[in-house]
């Protein structure tokens, strides 16, 4: 059976490119149509009672899909006026990011602080024109012993 097969490969090398490339271009229309689902939803039926407590529990609570973008300056500073100008363009882009609900940054992380009788709540970095070395200094603290910033959206020395 192999000898068949070997001879008449080599006696017809032409219709055997041809069988071959003719398979390729069916096959490549085809697999235009193959698609990847990375949902686990696919593996389980509607009913399925852990899956209809899960996506009642996420209505309720929301989903926790989460995205970093990790930005890592090359002179270690995170809090410099350009870099965190940077990040406030990619905080104000990243709610345009499809199904997104909620965008965490160092630049719109609300601050709480105490002004005479009232407390004020604002992004920790408001605005990036006119940042001075003061300003930079007092937002670096702020961040860097803020529990809620470090090690979860920066690092502990603001490198990251």
């Amino acid at each position: 059976m192999r000898d068949k097969l070997y001879n008449f490969v080599g006696k017809n090398p032409f219709w055997v490119i041809l069988v071959c490339i003719t398979f390729m271009v069916l096959a490549g229309t085809g697999a235009q149509k193959l698609e990847f689902k990375n949902d686990y939803r696919v593996f389980f039926s509607e009913e399925n009672p852990q899956l209809t407590a899960f996506e009642s529990m996420q209505k309720v609570y929301n989903k926790s899909d989460n995205v970093s973008f990790v930005v890592v300056p090359k002179d270690g500073n995170v809090f410099t006026a350009e870099h965190l100008a940077a990040l406030k363009v990619l905080t104000k882009e990243s709610w345009q990011v499809p199904y997104s609900t909620r965008v965490d940054s160092v630049t719109n992380f609300q601050y709480t602080y105490a002004e005479e009788d009232d407390m004020i709540v604002e992004d920790l970095v408001m605005s990036t024109k006119n940042l001075t070395s003061e300003k930079l200094e007092k937002i670096k603290q702020i961040a860097i012993s803020e529990p809620l910033l470090v090690n979860k959206i920066i690092s502990q020395t603001g490198h990251v």
